[in-house]
């Protein structure tokens, strides 16, 4: 059964969902905002590495998301499309 949604809203944040019993818990992620755009390209891939990364830490899901959407964010400042491992590594120590 399933007990948490994730849906991006992309530039609009992301909202969770998640299944408490009988009713469903809303919990809204705020948006990053971005310095300068670049590519989308990998941004989504980020973005869900985050989340993943947080439920191995053991994080609430809304800790991880945010995590997820700074990673998204970071990914699309990127010249690269990808994220710089320092920019990985400061946002570990950030929400660690």
């Amino acid at each position: 059964r399933l007990k948490h949604l994730i849906i991006t809203k992309g530039k609009n944040g992301s909202i969770i969902y998640s299944q408490e019993e009988d009713t469903v818990r809303e919990r809204k992620i705020e948006p990053i905002t971005v310095e300068s755009a670049g590519v989308p390209l990998g941004l989504g891939d980020a973005y869900s590495s985050g989340i993943v990364y947080g439920i191995s830490q053991n994080w609430d899901l809304e800790k991880a998301a945010n995590f997820g959407s700074h990673l998204g964010a970071a990914s699309y400042e990127s010249e690269y499309s990808f994220i710089e491992r320092e920019v990985l590594e400061k946002y570990k120590k950030k929400f660690g």
